[in-house]
């Protein structure tokens, strides 16, 4: 079933007189951002039989637009590493986007003395052979990857 691709969140910024901190709500809107207008394609990962959960702690959306998909996949597990392997149904060409959030510890948050300690910062856990990709995501992450598919122009 496909079906079309909307976001719906509250983005949350702390102000404090002239201050402003990004929450890591925001940060998980930004990465969602890239699936607004997409069609959503039926697509299953591994390890899984249930479309859109990957094991005991991961879940994924994926979405197209044109010759590009967008992945966001994440890991609730407090300690351990998810790695999920998902087949495209064509082979992909590049990775535009590769960015993650991911908590140090469990209760990590930012704060005015501490604005950056849950950021987005550039995701490198993927592996790329044809139309495969493999990602290991880290404990208490969430990542988006967005693949440009097809044959190079």
């Amino acid at each position: 079933m496909n079906g079309n691709v909307g976001s719906g969140t509250v983005a949350e910024l702390l102000t404090d007189g002239a201050d402003l901190v990004r929450t890591p709500t925001l940060h998980v809107f930004d990465l969602y951002t890239d699936h607004d207008d997409a069609d959503a394609p039926v697509t299953h990962g591994e390890p899984g039989d249930t479309p859109g959960r990957i094991g005991l702690h991961g879940d994924y959306t994926v979405s197209r637009k044109g010759d590009g998909f967008t992945m966001s996949v994440t890991n609730s597990s407090v300690e351990q590493d998810v790695t999920a392997s998902f087949e495209l149904p064509e082979a992909i060409r590049e990775i535009t986007r590769a960015q993650y959030q991911h908590g140090e510890t469990l209760d990590a948050h930012n704060t005015f003395r501490r604005p950056d300690a849950v950021r987005l910062a550039d995701f490198a856990g993927y592996r790329v052979d044809g139309a495969r990709l493999e990602v290991t995501l880290p404990p208490r992450s969430v990542t988006t990857l967005r693949l440009t598919c097809g044959e190079a122009r």
